[in-house]
């Protein structure tokens, strides 16, 4: 884009606007980006194995309570990968959101979504927010162009101070650091006219190094109301040097989406009242697991100085220091007698056991406050064996896991309406997904283009207006754990044992099917029917088959008597 022209909507002047607000935003954010600099910091410090001791040169221990903690729920959230199922709010919609849930995985799994949601989750549980980037990348697929979802750093990311939702803001700035060689291939027209590309000193960031390679290149989405809607615009530019602005565009009739919102979707933990931000758990767990690794130092160290034996000894007392330190010698000489007066063991006493019972007490407040019992591993006590109970078990103990899911399950929500409006908009030309059925070898291709969900001319009752296809989002888990396909199972077999699938309980099967939570339900109850069905025939044939004996039999007496009317005859 040439930036030459005075006459353009974005100028010189709204570059100095948005540094002037980036330093304002930046400034307002600080405390959450002090609190997440120095949690990664302490996270990063559990795996150093130069961390010295306070008193001595050994090591120092730095106990894994929390990453436990973490690791555990995120393996919690890998078991519930979310995947979107499309729900039509009109009849006539139906066919188009079946068309979606077929092809939304497909796209989710282009982009690598399972990898992707791995990584937002270690920011949620870490950090206390993860954060989803959803654009359109037109140099995707040859130049075609398709949606990409990236997992954006939090650090990188400058809203407006005081608010509690991201689209609250009026402006979003989003700071990287790129390669000055390759933005200039990208952008040959901005070199050498408006000034060179700005240095990464020049912004003073504390997460940016100075180097003469990289730039900073600062994207800004702000809104704009034009009547009664709002609309997205954006600008890309580093220093005083624009790359591009959506206004200047000509072909940016709509804004830069037009959806009109925000590329970025928060998924929040613990969220604070007035930040769309939240804290994690290393904000709640970090003093305790301060005060384990302070109380493992000192008996650690305490249990080193009493394996170390050290001695009493009085000056001329006749020992030879070299052979009583050689544990190679069998023998050590000494002048005189023996007696403990002139040598004598230093011995320390026993560790109180208080010091044994308040660590512990830190590891299970530990557990406590983050939901991390033993049950959640599978562990039990007693004789507990059966898979339904463990599984029941870990389910009472899952609350917490079940929460943060289910908030994370509403994040993937905004993130797949923002994913229907960019297909809305962008999909302009027919396109071909190749689908995978469940419980189906064979592959079958669907071709599906924006414009069969654009808006679209109406008429009723003799007057005509424009509707556009609305459509609800139903999240479902990609897959379930092993518990929970044991506790169907095992559900599954229990109702066979009961005699309730038996052809004479049909109907009453299929009552109970429905009120169930089962995966694969409706394969059983289809079953169920064709049993149904094949029995009614089967019914029907038998209560038919009388009816011919009983012609045959006639038949046969009339054939009979016929025959003996013949002989009478003869």
């Amino acid at each position: 884009m040439n930036t030459t022209h005075t006459n353009l909507p974005v100028g010189i002047d709204r570059l100095h606007e948005g540094h002037r607000l980036l330093d304002k935003y930046r400034t307002g954010r600080s405390g959450i980006e002090s609190r997440i600099i120095s949690d990664e910091r302490f996270w990063n410090s559990r795996h150093e194995s130069t961390r010295m001791s306070r008193s001595s040169d050994m090591p120092s221990p730095a106990s894994a309570w929390m990453f436990s903690v973490i690791t555990n729920k995120h393996a919690d959230m890998l078991e519930n990968i979310p995947s979107p199922v499309c729900l039509a709010r009109e009849k006539s919609d139906t066919g188009y959101a079946d068309t979606l849930s077929c092809i939304l995985p497909v796209i989710y799994d282009r982009i690598g979504f399972n990898k992707l949601y791995s990584d937002i989750m270690y920011d949620k549980l870490k950090h206390g927010t993860g954060v989803y980037g959803v654009f359109w990348d037109p140099c995707a697929e040859n130049g075609i162009g398709d949606i990409d979802i990236k997992r954006v750093n939090l650090l990188n990311l400058y809203f407006e101070p005081g608010i509690s939702e991201l689209e609250e803001s009026a402006n979003v700035f989003y700071v990287s650091l790129e390669d000055r060689r390759l933005l200039a291939e990208k952008y040959p027209f901005a070199t050498g006219k408006d000034g060179r590309f700005s240095k990464s000193g020049e912004f003073g960031f504390a997460f940016l190094s100075h180097d003469d390679d990289k730039c900073v290149v600062i994207d800004w989405y702000y809104k704009k109301s034009v009547g009664s809607k709002s609309i997205l615009h954006y600008i890309k530019f580093t220093g005083d040097t624009l790359l591009y602005a959506s206004e200047n565009d000509p072909f940016a009739e709509n804004g830069f989406y037009a959806h009109g919102k925000y590329p970025f979707v928060f998924d929040v933990l613990y969220r604070e009242s007035d930040s769309p931000c939240g804290y994690g758990l290393i904000a709640i767990t970090k003093g305790t697991q301060k005060y384990i690794d302070r109380l493992d130092e000192n008996i650690i160290e305490r249990s080193v100085m009493a394996s170390k034996p050290r001695y009493l000894m009085k000056k001329n007392v006749g020992l030879n220091r070299e052979e009583f330190l050689d544990w190679n010698n069998p023998i050590v000489e000494v002048e005189g007698d023996l007696t403990e007066e002139r040598l004598k063991a230093i011995t320390l006493p026993a560790l109180d056991s208080s010091v044994i019972t308040v660590r512990d007490s830190k590891i299970n407040e530990m557990r406590e406050i983050a939901s991390n019992r033993t049950v959640n591993y599978g562990e039990t006590s007693g004789n507990l064996t059966s898979g339904v109970a463990i599984a029941a078990l870990q389910e009472a103990g899952n609350k917490v896991s079940r929460d943060i899911i289910a908030g994370s399950w509403d994040a993937f929500t905004s993130v797949t309406r923002l994913v229907i409006e960019l297909i809305r908009e962008f999909y302009t030309e027919q396109r071909c997904f190749r689908i995978t059925r469940p419980n189906e070898d064979m592959y079958t291709y669907i071709e599906f283009s924006g414009n069969d969900i654009a808006e679209k001319e109406v008429v009723l009752a003799g007057e005509s207006f424009y509707r556009l296809p609305v459509f609800d989002i139903e999240v479902r888990a990609q897959k379930t754990s092993a518990f929970s396909r044991l506790t169907q199972n095992e559900t599954v077999i229990n109702l066979y044992k009961l005699g309730l699938f038996e052809p004479e309980n049909a109907a009453q099967a299929i009552t109970v099917l429905d009120a169930l939570e089962l995966d694969g339900k409706s394969r059983i109850i289809e079953n169920i029917r064709q049993s149904m069905m094949t029995g009614t025939k089967k019914a029907q044939s038998a209560d038919r088959l009388p009816d011919t004996i009983g012609v045959d039999r006639r038949l046969a007496k009339t054939v009979h008597a016929c025959s003996d009317k013949e002989g009478d005859k003869a």
